[in-house]
């Protein structure tokens, strides 16, 4: 940085040198030292123009979101024929899927910059965010009609080309993109969807790996390669890559949706519930997950969940399904639910089980025939995501135990109860899946049955522990 100084010595201590010594900063990566030398040139020239813009491109990377927007207004009222502003502005509202504002900041700025190649870029991103692919190609052909050489904008056009099923023009959009620049992971996706639409597998898997080649760490790949897997019955494959993808990025609901899919169609059914659970937790108002997780819970037999599950989804959907209701208050659940998949358009499902017979756990079991004891043991239960509750059980048995928690516990999930004993004894600690929930009234918390999972040594451990003296 020593080399600046002499410039900026030359340039003066004032604003404009404060303004020079922060680009410096920005450009180094340090932005509290930028934002402190832009705060000092504000304070000896508070109508900066520059100043003010860089500063709330610093805000803009920091998610300072509300703050940059006051200064790029404060921006474009000192300076009405600066375009940069108002390219910022779209930004943010592209960051939060405000397309058609940030369409119309777009083109405000390219009344007062028309050549601008980023901005025309900029705006063909937006259209095909908007799923207007013909707008988007011609944003984009602009751009390159500015700028041929712009490698990223040949493979966003061959995106641009591929939304709309011209697989040919997408085609020679991103050989044109690799042969400018073989090195953008990015082309090589495109090229793997390109491959991928035509049924190329072989041709889409060779350039997803060529794209992981120069970035392993791109969870998008990793599906991609997931999804040809899956086109090809490779179900094993498929479940490693959306695994992969899910460990780099954990927070992808689609990713658990799609292993949900693999596992009910293998009929592993607790994995696919878990997947399930893990991307509503995620995102609670995507619908087609509530509308797969009624299929498993349909198939599994629990009825009454899976038909919570489809109401769900019809709600977020904005629909209802008033056939069903009619058919509820008639008692025919099993053809209410048949009612609720129609009005959901989900394909017709083959189950095993015989219509309106929920299948017998080893739980309900075990409340007809083994002896239940009412207890009251404070308990710690415990999730698979190491979330521990307090509880207290209501009644226990060899196979099953009821509990009463706080926390409203779901269908399927799989977690640990803990019973603390005496100082001197070690605490039982047993697995469960938990097979009904009881909704008390409004304060009083919930009651959910608990199936316990077969393991011998936790087998004897309960069993001693239920055969102590004064215990029961």
């Amino acid at each position: 940085m020593q080399e600046f100084v002499p410039k900026i010595n030359y340039i003066g201590n004032g604003a404009q040198a404060r303004l020079v010594l922060a680009k410096v900063h920005y450009a180094n990566g340090n932005e509290a030292a930028a934002v402190e030398e832009l705060e000092t040139a504000l304070q000896l020239h508070p109508s900066l123009v520059a100043a003010i813009v860089l500063l709330a491109r610093i805000r803009m990377d920091q998610g300072e979101y509300d703050r940059a927007v006051d200064l790029l207004r404060e921006a474009r009222q000192l300076d009405p024929q600066l375009a940069e502003p108002c390219v910022l502005l779209a930004r943010i509202h592209a960051e939060h899927t405000e397309y058609d504002e940030a369409i119309r900041c777009c083109r405000q700025a390219l009344k007062l910059e028309e050549d601008d190649p980023e901005t025309h870029t900029l705006l063909g991103e937006l259209h095909l965010a908007g799923k207007r692919s013909d707008e988007a190609i011609r944003s984009f052909e602009r751009a390159l009609e500015l700028n041929p050489q712009s490698e990223d904008v040949w493979y966003r056009l061959a995106t641009a080309w591929h939304e709309q099923g011209d697989e040919e023009a997408a085609t020679r959009a991103v050989q044109e993109a690799l042969h400018l620049n073989p090195a953008i992971p990015q082309s090589h996706m495109a090229l793997g969807d390109i491959c991928f639409a035509q049924q190329k597998y072989d041709a889409a898997l060779a350039a997803y790996q060529e794209a992981l080649a120069i970035n392993p760490a791109q969870a998008t790949v990793h599906a991609r390669m997931g999804d040809v897997h899956l086109r090809r019955s490779r179900f094993n494959l498929a479940i490693l890559e959306y695994r992969t993808a899910l460990f780099i990025d954990p927070r992808m609901v689609v990713f658990h949706q799609r292993l949900g899919n693999i596992y009910m169609t293998l009929k592993k059914y607790d994995q696919a519930i878990s997947h399930y659970k893990s991307a509503l937790r995620l995102d609670n108002k995507d619908h087609t997950v509530h509308a797969d997780l009624g299929d498993v819970f349909y198939v599994r037999g629990w009825f009454d969940e899976a038909l919570e599950e489809y109401r769900a989804a019809l709600e977020l959907i904005g629909g209802r399904c008033d056939e069903a209701e009619r058919l509820l208050k008639q008692g025919r659940r099993d053809e209410a639910i048949a009612a609720c998949r129609r009005a959901l358009e989900l394909e017709e499902l083959e189950v095993e089980i015989a219509p309106e017979k929920r299948r017998t756990t080893a739980y309900d079991r075990d409340k007809r025939r083994e002896e239940r004891y009412e207890l009251n043991l404070p308990v710690n239960i415990q999730s698979l995501e190491d979330e521990t509750y307090l509880a207290s059980t209501v009644n226990v048995s060899l196979h099953g135990v009821q509990v009463e928690c706080d926390e409203e516990l779901q269908v399927g999930d799989e977690l640990q109860i803990i019973v603390e004993r005496s100082s001197r004894m070690k605490p039982v600690t047993v697995r469960g899946r938990v097979v009904r929930v009881d909704r008390r009234k409004a304060g009083s918390g919930y009651v959910a049955g608990v199936e316990l999972l077969s393991d011998e040594d936790v087998g004897r451990d309960w069993q001693e522990m239920l055969t102590l003296p004064g215990l029961i």
